[in-house]
């Protein structure tokens, strides 16, 4: 199983559906948490059970409310996504067989991004923008008991960078979020 949250507070879920899915994590389930305004810290995840599972620190003065946008939080203007080499070579960043790297330079910027930090020194940083600000996240190290893996990535208000091919789903959704879910 696989999970996939978008700009979505953690407020909507709930404590006890958020410790649920955190049992579900360490149990082997998957998470991508694709960011967003009130996603990570902005979203109130910082004081949840999913904060120790996410790759990305967070801080629960990060929560934000009302419409206003913070800009020590977010990245408000295009940015290229770029994998480093180690996202290059990861499963979840292959977007072609055989010209990867070439598929990825003929994606369009992003409109934004959330301004993440690493946990700790066993994450890994899949990608980056041009001028090295990290992007996207993953657990390295030890897996979960379950052999779980969790992974934070952002790109706001874009067509998913997955392409839609058998056993999988990408589109757009309602909040102008791309996601993409691939099944096996």
């Amino acid at each position: 199983d696989a999970y996939i949250l978008g700009d979505v507070p953690a407020d909507v879920f709930g404590n006890d559906k958020l410790k649920e899915l955190a049992a579900r994590i360490r149990d082997g389930a998957g998470l991508l948490m694709i960011g967003g305004y009130r996603s990570f810290g902005s979203g109130g995840y910082a004081d949840t059970a999913l904060a120790e599972l996410l790759p990305v620190a967070m801080l629960s003065a990060e929560r934000q409310s009302g419409d206003e946008i913070d800009p020590s939080l977010h990245y408000l203007q295009p940015l290229k996504m770029l994998p480093t080499p180690r996202g290059l070579q990861h499963y979840l960043m292959r977007l072609d067989a055989t010209n990867n790297q070439g598929t990825w330079d003929s994606l369009p910027p992003l409109e934004g991004a959330n301004r993440l930090r690493r946990k700790n020194d066993t994450v890994e940083i899949l990608s980056e923008t041009s001028d090295g600000a990290p992007l996207e996240y993953i657990e390295s190290s030890s897996p979960l008991p379950g052999g779980g893996v969790v992974t934070c990535v952002y790109f706001p208000g874009q067509p998913s960078p997955w392409p839609a091919r058998s056993g999988s789903s990408a589109r757009r959704s309602d909040a102008g979020m791309a996601s993409a879910s691939v099944c096996s």
